[in-house]
């Protein structure tokens, strides 16, 4: 099984990390990324479960960003000249098992001349590297998975969803519109959530929990309000658990914000769910 190691130093690119991670389990597979703490169990003793995951990965991410180099202890001394500093021992460890390594550059960081690195890791800038930026997140991390798949044999377990370029957008709805929602439509509220596979953008969206008698009966609520949602053409995102079923409504064309289809389709979903349980009670 093909396996990819996260290498980073906390105090200098958690954030990246995390949003990297994320990512790279959403289109491989959980089973195929490791991430120190996100990837250890409870029970396992840190330093075998690091040096047997190293030992087993095909691959290395050694994230960089303006601080890594430069990073000290408590005593002003640069961490990666510690032996035991674990950021030079992961990647010590690619390099005498001759594991690849792809370098990834965190915004505008540069990857450390070699005579600035302790000698058993000087390798590491004859490696090629990438570079992660927030304001181009989406392609970055598209080119890391590319270089992963077409040169390491990794395999997508899920491909980005490109949506359709709509002809004419409708306008985000103003903060003091948002705020007049509050009477409009008092069942529902604004949340805000990540987008699976675009981290780090977010979605705004409007949310109502709809409470049914049992499951059967939320099912056929969601089946109640199919034929017409489909007609108003502004679809929303919903799960069912048990007895409830929870809506989420945002525009996507917008950048995952809020309009006047979301409060519309609200509006409808607060009938349909008033006339579905008259007719359930009846």
């Amino acid at each position: 099984m093909k396996r990819v190691f996260i290498n980073y130093r906390r105090s200098d690119s958690k954030r990246s990390a995390r949003g990297l991670y994320s990512q790279l389990q959403h289109r491989l597979g959980r089973q195929h990324v490791f991430m120190d703490v996100s990837s250890i169990g409870m029970a396992s003793k840190w330093p075998d479960r690091i040096d047997d995951a190293i030992s087993n990965a095909d691959v290395l991410l050694c994230l960089i960003g303006d601080d890594w180099l430069s990073a000290t202890d408590r005593y002003h001394r640069r961490r990666i000249d510690h032996p035991d500093d674990w950021v030079r021992r992961e990647i010590r460890i690619a390099i005498e098992r001759g594991i690849p390594i792809l370098p990834i550059l965190i915004g505008e960081s540069a990857v450390p001349a070699s005579e600035a690195l302790p000698e058993d890791i000087s390798a590491l800038p004859s490696f090629q590297a990438r570079r992660l930026r927030d304001e181009e997140w989406e392609d970055d991390v598209e080119n890391v998975i590319r270089w992963l798949t077409s040169e390491h044999r990794f395999l997508e377990n899920q491909k980005r969803i490109v949506l359709p370029d709509p002809a004419k957008r409708t306008p985000v709805l103003t903060d003091m519109e948002l705020d007049n929602l509050r009477n409009e439509i008092p069942k529902w509220e604004m949340v805000e959530s990540e987008v699976p596979g675009e981290y780090p953008q977010s979605r705004h969206e409007l949310r109502r929990v709809f409470r049914l008698d049992s499951f059967q009966e939320a099912i056929r609520f969601m089946e109640f309000s199919s034929a017409k949602i489909d007609d108003l053409n502004h679809h929303p995102r919903w799960e069912n658990i048990w007895k409830s079923v929870t809506v989420y409504s945002t525009t996507w064309d917008v950048g995952n914000r809020i309009t006047k289809h979301d409060v519309v389709l609200a509006k409808l979903l607060d009938e349909l769910y008033s006339e579905f349980r008259s007719h359930a009670k009846a």
